[in-house]
């Protein structure tokens, strides 16, 4: 069972943070889902660990088993009812590309508080409210449909109302994860929604800005026009934490006006403790330093320079490949899957991880993408 669960765990003062990534992608056994995934959350229950935030990727009948499994555990009283985001698959993908993530922590003091959210009227938002000594953080996510004359716009006031009750504000949203159904025909109007609601939110959009958040927007597969929404908001609790914007200088920044499809995201977002770096890396891919697609209709050339990227933007935050906890490789076409494990040996990149996602991407003419949350420990010579 262990070749199916892949395990990071990151410790600080007063707690640890496990990142698992579940591989269901070499078997076309429901029994055996059922088995390796049940094992999962059971070690996790003996270990008194409780799971912050879960995503599934994957075909409707592993959607409907693992969330079988989950109320199980809930009923039995377990487990707490964990926020959980499903993105179905792209149409004609087979069972064996499932996979999912789990964020859990365990608590090494009694500092940690930790709450969870289930709001179905107010959009179907679930959550996590989380605090340690250094930062408050809230996970929501929810699943909103397209709705007539207004578009998305729900779905981002719904969260940040959420946030609210929970004393957020605006400019406390650093990361947010976009699962949008018929990508290619919704994402400008997409990008449209989300520009008007920051503007309206007092988010700065340029490319100066300091509070514009990371994000992703990829493809998925939903009943009709449908948006699946994850996001992360931070408070500070003590003045010695920063956030800070991260830059590429091989890419350029989408401000939501000068930009194809006209979306508005920070390439990175970095969160700097006495102790660690956190890096929430947006959805990246073969993009140019005009805002152009790199090497339209070649797939290998599109992973190698979205690698390229992304290191560029790792170099920025002084970490690694290997400081990923979780890294979701996006790519479009599955018959392209060996050529990205190809590449990953080529240039010999160790990210155990990662989590390969057969989805449409954001733009005709790209192929693959990446996205992931990093963390490295600072060295005493470095503080």
């Amino acid at each position: 069972m262990q070749r199916f669960i892949s395990t990071k765990v990151t410790s600080f003062d007063d707690y640890e943070l496990i990142w698992i990534k579940v591989d269901l992608s070499e078997f076309n056994d429901l029994a055996l889902a059922e088995s390796i995934y049940s094992g999962c959350i059971q070690n996790l229950h003996e270990k008194n660990s409780y799971i912050l935030s879960e995503k599934v990727f994957g075909t409707e009948s592993i959607m409907s088993l693992l969330s079988e499994i989950k109320k199980k555990y809930i009923d039995n009283q377990l487990i707490n009812p964990y926020p959980t985001s499903y993105i179905y698959s792209k149409r004609g993908v087979r069972f064996d590309n499932s996979c999912c993530s789990i964020v859990a922590i365990r608590s090494l003091s009694g500092s940690v508080s930790l709450k969870y959210i289930n709001d179905k009227k107010s959009g179907k938002i679930e959550g996590t409210y989380l605090k340690t000594k250094d930062t408050e953080r809230l996970y929501l996510t929810s699943s909103n449909k397209r709705e007539s004359g207004t578009g998305f716009t729900a779905s981002f006031y719904n969260l940040t109302k959420a946030a609210s009750e929970f004393g957020f504000k605006e400019k406390d949203l650093i990361r947010t994860w976009f699962y949008l159904d018929k990508i290619g025909f919704n994402y400008t109007e997409f990008n449209q929604n989300r520009n008007q609601c920051y503007q309206a939110l007092g988010i700065d959009l340029s490319a100066q800005s300091d509070h514009l958040p990371s994000s992703t927007c990829v493809g998925k597969n939903g009943i009709e026009d449908s948006l699946n929404v994850e996001a992360w908001f931070i408070k500070r609790n003590n003045e010695n934490i920063r956030i800070s914007r991260i830059f590429n200088p091989f890419q350029k920044e989408p401000d939501g006006k000068n930009y194809m499809f006209q979306p508005a995201f920070s390439r990175a977002i970095l969160i700097e403790t006495h102790d660690y770096r956190e890096l929430q890396l947006s959805g990246t891919a073969s993009i140019g330093i005009n805002g152009e697609t790199l090497f339209p209709g070649d797939t290998a050339m599109q992973i190698k320079t979205t690698f390229e990227n992304v290191s560029a933007i790792l170099h920025q935050s002084k970490m690694d490949f290997q400081d990923f906890c979780l890294a979701y490789c996006y790519l479009k076409n599955p018959e392209d899957a060996e050529i990205f494990h190809r590449i990953i040996r080529e240039l010999k990149i160790n990210a155990p991880n990662s989590l390969l996602i057969f989805n449409d991407i954001c733009r005709p003419d790209l192929t693959f993408e990446i996205d992931g949350i990093a963390i490295k420990k600072i060295r005493n010579d470095e503080k």
